[in-house]
């Protein structure tokens, strides 16, 4: 489940099926929080579960352990779910060259339709930015070189954003 912060960490979960192939886990008991849209006597509306109708005995908040709330809004743990459980892994194996190597978590699926889209931002500001066709058998890896745009030696945080 999802419920409170209990889904903090679950990369470091992920890490260890990675690394160890009988290792299990990582499951999302429930994918939206279990909540009805009910009005308060002012006409308020909020969402409604665990005795709000007058139920007894009842779950209270147990049915809101889901990655999205009732509405469908993303919850955080949504989004470092989505980060942890991704296809693709991506290592930056040289700076000079850039290169970085993209290992790919399908099982049958090659990658032929699928690209990397890349850019190298300054403090923010996109300096480059590309996008390269994969071609990655289920499994196995591939290395990419990136055209590194030139840097002067003004100051600044430089990123390499992939995706």
């Amino acid at each position: 489940p999802a419920m409170g912060n209990s889904f903090g960490g679950v990369a470091s979960y992920w890490q260890a099926f990675r690394s160890h192939p009988r290792l299990q886990g990582g499951f999302v008991w429930d994918w939206v929080d279990q909540a009805l849209t009910k009005k308060a006597e002012d006409g308020t509306a909020f969402w409604a579960y665990g005795g709000d109708f007058g139920d007894k005995p009842n779950d209270r908040q147990f049915c809101l352990n889901g990655l999205v709330f009732p509405d469908r809004t993303p919850h955080p743990a949504l989004y470092e779910a989505q980060r942890a459980q991704q296809f693709f892994t991506f290592t930056l194996v040289s700076t000079v060259p850039l290169v970085v190597e993209i290992q790919s978590e399908y099982l049958f699926r090659h990658t032929d339709n699928e690209y990397l889209r890349w850019s190298v931002a300054r403090d923010g500001a996109v300096l480059a930015s590309g996008e390269t066709p994969l071609s990655v058998a289920p499994q196995e890896t591939q290395r990419v070189e990136i055209p590194l745009p030139e840097l002067d030696a003004e100051p600044g945080e430089v990123w390499l954003n992939v995706e």
